[in-house]
């Protein structure tokens, strides 16, 4: 490959400049230089990226960096390949590997990031604002975006919303899990008499029962001394506000203790 090659003889070169480390420090930055462009040559991009971080660790060189930023960009790892590219312009800003530098910058920031959105429940909408761009889609889904900042907004209804701000790089998938909760509805319960024993969904209540509560099927009973047991089954919506009234059927009392208060409430009148 011409264009590695010309960077190992530049690399010579310049290792022969008086410089402030030691020769022995310089030649092992240079094995470190060789053995990674003949990795790379050979398309171990990964082990190569290694060979040119110790060899700038050693002996920091520009050509380290921007052979540093070749192996990123070929990885995948984009974000420190453009910085690496970027640093790289910082000292040298003409050449043919300054040209290739800012080429591959501009690739960079063109590749969008993805937000990867789960919901529970399903079937929800996503509304995406940020960076001039407006996306609404449904959710499960992902969606691809340009790097920057962003609010992403979940709705359904019968569901409270939820609003998330965050930013994404290029090239990067970020994960958001959302869960809508659904809108409390309000359970009124009152029952006659007011003394009732008064039960929703099979747990002793206060009575009267005013509460906020989860969507659903709810089952009141009450009782009472002298009165007819009582159940009821509904069923509330989200955001319902649902008032009951809970009468129970007196049931007429009788025998000798009732017969003796009766009489002796006569004879007292007498």
């Amino acid at each position: 490959m011409r264009l590695a090659s010309s960077l190992v003889l530049l690399f010579l070169l310049q290792g022969s400049a008086p410089r402030a480390q030691e020769p022995s420090a310089l030649e092992r930055a240079h094995r470190h230089y060789e053995a990674g462009v003949s990795l790379f040559e050979s398309g171990n991009k990964e082990q190569a990226l290694v060979e040119f971080q110790v060899a700038n660790e050693i002996a920091p060189k520009k050509e380290n960096i921007f052979m540093i930023a070749q192996c990123e960009y070929h990885l995948g790892q984009l974000v420190p390949a453009r910085t690496h590219y970027e640093a790289y312009l910082a000292e040298q800003k003409q050449g043919e590997l300054a040209d290739l530098s800012r080429l591959r910058i501009e690739a960079i920031n063109r590749r969008p990031g993805v937000f990867a959105i789960n919901t529970v429940p399903d079937d929800v909408e996503v509304h995406i604002e940020g960076e001039g761009t407006a996306i609404v889609g449904q959710a499960p889904n992902e969606f691809r975006v340009p790097r920057g900042h962003y609010k992403v907004t979940a709705t359904k209804a019968n569901f409270t919303s939820e609003t998330r701000e965050l930013s994404i790089e290029v090239a990067e998938t970020k994960p958001l899990f959302f869960k809508l909760e659904p809108i409390p509805a309000r359970l009124t319960v009152r029952t006659d008499p007011p003394s009732a024993a008064l039960f929703v969904r099979g747990n002793r209540a206060q009575n009267p029962y005013v509460q906020d509560v989860p969507p659903g099927n709810y089952e009141i009973s009450a009782e009472a001394s002298y009165y007819q047991p009582k159940r009821e089954s509904i069923t509330l919506s989200p955001g319902e506000d649902r008032v009951v009234e809970f009468p129970l059927t007196y049931v007429q009392r009788s025998g000798r203790p009732e017969l003796i208060g009766f009489w002796t409430g006569i004879g007292a009148a007498g």
